[in-house]
């Protein structure tokens, strides 16, 4: 294996210059034979999760900031933390009616008095 990746960087840098040559291209080629042969699959250090998350970020920066550098961060991660609360309080629901939960404040079903709506009344 380690022939072929020589091989086919070889015809890459033909095709190519040595400054297109990525990170990811170096671990492709120096570093995935020995990965392989130690671990038998390189899934557990793929970057998919990392790239989804620069992928999200940067759909929140160009479409939820007013892009501002500092203010930008800020209003990102008042953003995620918004989705993760509504995510959260709209788990604990499903949660709750799934479970036939009782309120303890209006005692209709499906809510808890975190959620209640009388609360806010």
């Amino acid at each position: 294996m380690k022939r072929r990746l020589t091989t086919w960087f070889d015809v890459f840098l033909t095709v190519y210059q040595k400054h297109h040559i990525t990170p990811y291209i170096h671990v492709f080629v120096c570093h995935v034979p020995e990965l392989l042969h130690e671990y038998g699959s390189i899934c557990q250090f793929t970057q998919q999760g990392l790239e989804k998350f620069n992928d999200v970020t940067t759909k929140s920066y160009f479409r939820s900031t007013n892009h501002r550098k500092g203010s930008a961060l800020m209003q990102i991660m008042h953003k995620q933390n918004r989705l993760e609360t509504l995510e959260g309080e709209h788990t604990l629901s499903q949660m709750l009616k799934s479970q036939g939960m009782t309120c303890s404040v209006c005692t209709n079903r499906g809510h808890s008095s975190r959620t209640c709506k009388a609360n806010e009344l």
